[in-house]
């Protein structure tokens, strides 16, 4: 039980005390995590959303994510900036080894392109695969 008052609604404006329970209703909502929101995708190990603190560079969201595959070409990766939806490419071999950074803001996107030697080593790979049935069809239809 718990005890309260109120200003009651009559005309007399006087204070009046109640007593009942008092239930309290808490609301919590959630903190601001702190750091930036920023995406990652294409050809590396983890794509993915991360959060990262203090102010991360370009370098820092790659490494998060796994780091670039075999596949990946860090002489094209697109960076697409949320503040104004500018797409960059950026040659990340080259800010390595000249040490720039370039930071990251909440909601930017990077996209690790594939080497086009291995677009186009699955290319011709379904090439070939389809030129074998077609050869294999052509040869069943003879006999």
């Amino acid at each position: 039980m718990g005890c309260g008052f109120y200003k009651s609604s009559h005309s007399s404006g006087k204070i009046e005390m109640f007593t009942g329970i008092i239930f309290i209703l808490m609301v919590f909502e959630p903190q601001d995590e702190g750091g930036i929101k920023a995406y990652i995708w294409g050809e590396v190990e983890k794509p993915g959303a991360y959060r990262l603190f203090g102010t991360p560079d370009i370098l820092e969201l790659i490494s998060v994510a796994g780091g670039p595959t075999q596949r990946a070409d860090l002489k094209k990766v697109i960076l697409i900036k949320a503040k104004d939806g500018k797409k960059r490419k950026i040659n990340i071999d080259r800010i390595m080894k000249e040490g720039k950074m370039i930071f990251l803001t909440s909601g930017d996107v990077v996209v690790v392109q594939p080497r086009m030697f291995y677009l186009l080593r699955e290319y011709l790979s379904v090439v070939s695969s389809i030129a074998i049935l077609l050869n294999l069809a052509i040869t069943l239809s003879r006999l």
